[in-house]
């Protein structure tokens, strides 16, 4: 995928779409400073792109860098990326009211169509449960985010859990 990806960058070097898809590649791929310097570069050709920003601040917090992630993350105009960035970095600085806000403005807005989403959240605040309850729930709606089950590293705490074994089974990825 990453050399379709930057195929397309060649062909239309100044689409910040195609940075964009680049950086969501590399995040997944667990290069998180190149997924930055890919969001860097669709930024520089539309910097009023929240999505791209918040999406910048995840993998900012991927690296542990809570400062940045809060600072990219913190918009004006949260995208879904911007609420999840912002309720994980809270509730790693023991903010949990402005935490458990954020997550309440993502079940607001989006209510069940991010469930996975709060499955990252609380795993991310150390709510094992309710982690994989969530993740049952984004199992059986489907939700589209479990597609990235096997390789999103904010899930990685649950990966020994049996539930999520069980999970992961169902989902019969390719190895």
């Amino acid at each position: 995928g990453l050399s379709n990806i930057r195929r397309a960058i060649a062909l239309d070097q100044l689409n910040p779409e195609g940075y964009a898809r680049l950086s969501i590649a590399l995040s997944y791929g667990r290069q998180f400073r190149a997924a930055i310097e890919a969001s860097d570069r669709a930024l520089q050709l539309d910097a009023n792109d929240a999505a791209i920003e918040n999406f910048r601040g995840l993998n900012e917090l991927l690296l542990g860098d809570l400062d940045s992630a809060r600072h990219s993350c913190a918009t004006a105009k949260r995208t879904w990326e911007g609420r999840l960035c912002m309720a994980i970095v809270y509730g790693k600085l023991h903010q949990r009211r402005e935490a458990e806000g954020e997550m309440a403005a993502m079940e607001a807005e989006l209510g069940q169509s991010a469930t996975y989403q709060y499955a990252e959240i609380y795993t991310q605040w150390g709510d094992i449960p309710k982690a994989l309850d969530s993740l049952e729930t984004a199992y059986r709606l489907p939700d589209p985010g479990i597609s990235t089950l096997k390789v999103d590293a904010l899930i990685d705490p649950l990966r020994k859990e049996p539930r999520f074994q069980e999970i992961e089974r169902k989902l019969n990825f390719p190895n």
